[in-house]
């Protein structure tokens, strides 16, 4: 018997547990045990490195955790794990980090990018200060402009939601709004946006931040975002396309998923992969498990059920219907670059953006606070390499 423990939402835990019982028909000598980390609990899972007391033999998690797992040594290599062309048919964004000392340490399952959604009617009714219509993409220095350009067109809608707890929707955003690629800043200090446009976002005064719903999207979240009460949303590509295909037609239409970012190198991808541990007594067995719950046939079913974007390249030539299809991206642009920043201190990284993000939006720090918290953080994480 093995055991696997997986950090993901209860709708894709419920596929996973179809994709397990099809695989135990198959393998009647090998039972898999599921455990579901809901993703806001799951620190700790991270923190006790695997370690939650119940001896898990495989991991589903987010693909920043795998190489922090690897180098703590609490991982075994997964290359094994990939059958046939698998090993080839990966994108680099999804694949680069799960690269150390050279093995592979990680099988990835599927990827969420994350998008900008935009109300239309709204977005619609902004005019610049020379009268012409605001249009998206918006130019970075537009961005700290938005209150502004509502409160003059009458409007009390706020002008951005996102997760606040979600460093990736931060980073997301911020790639959006500077126009950068959305890993800058977690790589040397963030010098390579170099300052002037994230300068501009940060240095808006407290009582226009309040524009930023920090909330999760839910259904009434949704109906209201149609209904004119929010300018824009960052949110996973996954969530924003279920949520306007349930909208009736007329609320599903003032909204509009927006994927331009996807055209910067890197846009963070969401990809989640599974991991071996080094405690277990079956290696192989588990690795047969992981090789099956990575295949073509799952992979097509995770984007079926919840939306989940397949990690194999070949899925999207194939005619499954896959869209966006990614097959048609640039070499020069997401998901066919690797990430800036994929050492172990990344997850840390994340979480202190988070961090700084909800002082600075509770107007608890401004710029110069933090110019002076997020370098000093790079410090910290050198020191506890």
């Amino acid at each position: 018997d093995l055991r696997a423990v997986a950090v993901m939402s209860e709708a894709a835990f419920k596929t996973l547990e179809q994709q397990n019982a099809r695989f135990a028909l198959r393998h009647p000598d090998i039972h898999v045990a599921l455990t579901r980390v809901d993703p806001k609990d799951a620190d700790a899972l991270l923190d006790s490195r695997l370690d939650d007391g119940r001896a898990a033999d495989l991991a589903l998690v987010p693909n920043e955790w795998v190489k922090t797992l690897a180098v703590a040594g609490v991982l075994l290599p997964a290359d094994a794990a990939f059958v046939g062309e698998a090993l080839s048919d990966q994108f680099d964004a999804l694949a680069a980090p799960l690269k150390w000392n050279g093995y592979i340490w990680g099988v990835p399952r599927s990827m969420d990018p994350y998008v900008l959604v935009w109300n239309r009617n709204v977005l619609g009714a902004l005019h610049r200060e020379d009268g012409s219509a605001l249009a998206r993409p918006l130019r970075a220095e537009e961005w700290p402009a938005l209150p502004k350009l509502l409160q003059d067109a009458g409007l009390g809608a706020s002008w951005l939601t996102l997760d606040a707890s979600d460093p990736y929707a931060v980073l997301s955003w911020f790639g959006a709004a500077a126009g950068e690629r959305a890993d800058a800043l977690l790589s040397d200090q963030g010098k390579a946006w170099n300052g002037q446009a994230l300068d501009a976002i940060l240095a808006m005064p407290p009582e226009e931040r309040v524009g930023i719903q920090k909330r999760e999207a839910d259904s009434r979240f949704w109906t209201a975002f149609a209904a004119g009460g929010t300018l824009a949303a960052v949110v996973r590509y996954s969530e924003a396309a279920a949520a306007i295909a349930g909208l009736p037609k007329t609320a599903a239409d003032a909204l509009q998923i927006d994927r331009a970012g996807w055209e910067q190198p890197y846009v963070w991808a969401s990809g989640e992969s599974f991991a071996l541990s080094a405690r277990t007594r079956h290696e192989e067995a588990a690795k047969t498990w992981m090789a099956q719950m990575a295949s073509s046939a799952n992979q097509l079913q995770n984007y079926a059920d919840s939306g989940l974007l397949p990690v194999f390249p070949s899925l999207y030539t194939a005619g499954a219907g896959i869209a966006p299809n990614l097959a048609n991206a640039s070499l020069q642009s997401f998901p066919n670059q690797a990430p800036s920043a994929t050492g172990p201190e990344v997850p840390n990284r994340l979480r202190r953006l988070a961090g700084l993000w909800e002082q600075w939006l509770d107007g608890r720090i401004g710029l110069d606070e933090w110019k002076l918290l997020w370098p000093a953080s790079f410090a910290e994480f050198k020191s506890d390499d």
